[in-house]
């Protein structure tokens, strides 16, 4: 009877919980997922890469199809990384595939409410699926200044990709395949833990403020 509605086992055990954030989380990705499901997400060749303010949901299947594509690992850079791009992340990443997760923001967006929602989303994503995934921070001006682009990396493909919160408002805009790969080595190694470099990013705060 639940599974009508799109409530699955985890859904219910959240519910019985009164944890209402993660029911309403994990019925959107069970609903996701049937969706997916009926149009043959599969079928890539039609999946737009134009992201236009009269498609919202065509927008973030375009994302999916971006996402869904990366094999054995996910780098994504954007110095503006938000939640929006966790909640894409966990509706659309093969799990059968991805064994690595690294995101890379600046220190702009690394608040606390970002930090605790990524503790949670690598939880969830080790405990379930085996996936190691990791959030650092840029702190250093000059590495934060030479970046304008977002990118999202992987064993088989790059994207040059807009900000999920770009594509959630539907501005014009574009994901586009590239053959050219930025030095995400390089910048990563550059970069502090958002968990176990906690102490030290508010230091940083604090002494730019």
């Amino acid at each position: 009877m639940l599974g009508t509605h799109f409530i699955n086992k985890k859904a219910y055990e959240y519910i019985q919980s009164d944890n209402l954030d993660q029911f309403i989380a994990e019925r959107e990705n069970e609903l996701i997922l049937k969706i997916k499901e009926l149009i043959d997400i599969s079928d890539r060749n039609q999946i737009q890469t134009l992201i236009t303010p009269n498609k919202p949901f065509s927008n973030k299947l375009a994302m999916w199809q971006a996402i869904e594509s990366c094999d054995n690992y996910i780098y994504w850079v954007d110095r503006y990384f938000s939640n929006e791009g966790l909640r894409l992340l966990i509706q659309s990443v093969d799990k059968s595939k991805i064994k690595s997760i690294k995101i890379l923001t600046s220190i702009d967006k690394a608040d606390d409410n970002l930090r605790r929602l990524f503790k949670d989303f690598k939880n969830e994503m080790f405990n379930n699926y085996q996936i190691v995934s990791e959030l650092r921070v840029m702190v250093h001006s000059k590495l934060k200044s030479s970046i304008h682009d977002r990118w999202i990396i992987s064993k088989n493909t790059c994207f040059n990709i807009p900000s999920p919160d770009i594509i959630s408002r539907g501005q014009y805009n574009e994901i586009n395949s590239t053959t050219n790969r930025p030095p995400f080595d390089e910048w990563w190694m550059d970069s502090i833990d958002i968990i176990e470099g906690w102490d030290q990013l508010l230091e940083v705060k604090r002494n730019s403020t």
